[in-house]
């Protein structure tokens, strides 16, 4: 409990409390990141878990959002990271397959007036198995940061970081940055 948590800074309490939870049909983690945003009145996690028992995720008083990945698998990891800015969200799926085992995505949603739409999935141009590209998510209006710590440009497990920016209609990778 608590391993990821969200803060509003209007309403000034803690609002949200991630958990880790275990998907029962696959056994695959999910759910373990939140995060608030004083926009709209939502709290996002991984995934939509029917529990009988404990509540997997509580808040004040907003409405409780799920977005479920359309073509996830056992072990993507869909919601290891969340970020949201205003009407749009980054989810990070580090266990992606989209360019090999483990190599992640992110998939960026974007609040239309009553619902959120998936407006793209995003992969590093480089991509590779274990790269764990959407480890971390910071989104900040039309800009995503996407920390990808298994990349091995200056060595095993050396990581970096990925820019993408959204020019109107697309998200299109702008930079890369790796530790020197």
């Amino acid at each position: 409990m608590g391993h990821q948590v969200g803060w509003s800074g209007r309403q000034g309490s803690l609002l949200a409390k991630g958990v880790k939870i275990m998907n029962l049909e696959e056994t695959g983690c999910e759910g373990w990141s939140v995060s608030w945003w004083n926009v709209i009145a939502a709290l996002i996690f991984g995934i939509c878990m029917p529990l009988s028992g404990p509540t997997a995720a509580q808040s004040c008083s907003p409405e409780q959002v799920s977005l479920l990945l359309s073509d996830g698998s056992w072990g993507y990891q869909f919601g290891s990271s969340v970020s949201v800015s205003g009407e749009v969200a980054a989810v990070g799926a580090r266990g992606d397959r989209v360019n090999g085992i483990n190599s992640g995505a992110v998939s960026m949603y974007r609040f239309d007036g009553s619902r959120w739409v998936l407006e793209a999935k995003l992969a590093a141009d480089d991509g590779q198995a274990f790269d764990k590209f959407g480890e971390s998510v910071s989104v900040s209006g039309s800009k995503v940061v996407i920390g990808a710590p298994g990349i091995d440009v200056n060595g095993y497990g050396s990581g970096g970081v990925y820019v993408f920016r959204f020019d109107g209609s697309n998200w299109i990778q702008e930079a890369r940055l790796i530790p020197s």
